[in-house]
């Protein structure tokens, strides 16, 4: 059950291996979880997250799109509208001998959809780069030099919606030869990356675990701050023991940080480290094999 602006409704998910997954609003089932998305946002960092930092480009993709779509419903609209055509082409691919007029009916959805998509990752990775050295610096305590940016596999102008329909579609009939051969789609949004960087090498690669971390926390940070400002809303905040390679300075850094007017949840093995950083008051549940026990403020 959820209490939120004056609000209440209820969110309730499982999973079984019989049936998959699903989801109730209000007790009614969610058809489509796109219908739910952004009820009541969550942003969540623990250490599967470093594979935004380290992993392949599908990770960073997938955490861009989650965000955007948090923010914008035009754009999981969009964004579930590519994968479709996507889907639809890639099977007239697959076909020994391609009708290349139905690959070019599929192209033209593609590059309109695929335009509106690249756009919005564009303006949003561009809004992330005001405040990213800022938050970075602030919980690292030094004054590296911090941004992200967007690789598009398509080169035109990616601050005009137009311009990039226009280049993908060019792009499209161009690699009709490759895509038939392949039998795959072979640029668009799906194929694009975002890079990070640290004084203007790739982080990924001369960074440290502790400076990773610290990027990884700040995008964290600005994803709470662009769901609030974007929607009104202050999403939850799920912290699952992620501390381990930060000092103790720049953990408090980060809390410091943290919009104070929504939940945070911190999961921890190390609770009396922890129980000397937060300055705030919280609660404190702790969790055995027995079961959980529930302890009063502490602060």
């Amino acid at each position: 059950e959820i209490h939120h602006n004056a609000i209440d409704f209820s969110i309730r998910m499982f999973y079984s291996r019989s049936e998959g997954k699903k989801a109730f609003f209000n007790d009614n089932k969610v058809k489509q979880f796109s219908e739910v998305v952004g009820q009541m946002p969550v942003v969540v960092l623990s250490l599967d997250d470093m594979e935004i930092m380290y992993g392949y480009s599908n990770e960073r993709r997938k955490w861009l799109d989650i965000l955007i779509s948090l923010i914008d419903p035009l754009y999981l609209s969009a964004l579930k509208k590519y994968k479709r055509t996507l889907i639809q082409k890639n099977k007239q691919l697959a076909n020994d001998f391609p009708d290349k007029e139905e690959i070019s009916a599929w192209n033209i959805q593609l590059a309109a959809y695929g335009a509106e998509i690249i756009k919005k990752r564009v303006d949003i990775a561009n809004e992330i780069n005001r405040e990213l050295a800022e938050v970075y610096q602030n919980i690292s305590g030094d004054h590296k030099q911090v941004e992200i940016k967007y690789l598009c596999k398509t080169e035109t102008n990616l601050y005009d919606a137009e311009k990039i329909r226009e280049a993908l579609l060019i792009g499209y009939e161009k690699d009709f030869f490759n895509e038939k051969i392949r039998k795959l789609t072979l640029t668009g949004p799906h194929k694009d990356d975002v890079l990070f960087y640290k004084d203007n090498y790739p982080i990924k690669k001369f960074g440290s675990v502790g400076e990773n971390k610290t990027f990884l926390i700040a995008l964290k940070i600005l994803e709470q701050r662009l769901i609030k400002r974007k929607t009104g809303k202050t999403p939850l905040l799920l912290l699952d023991d992620i501390f381990g390679e930060l000092d103790n300075e720049r953990v408090h850094n980060f809390l410091g940080l943290v919009e104070n007017d929504g939940q945070t949840f911190i999961t921890t093995t190390n609770f009396q480290r922890m129980n000397t950083i937060i300055e705030m008051d919280f609660h404190h549940f702790n969790v055995t094999e027995k079961g959980i026990a529930y302890a009063p403020t502490l602060h």
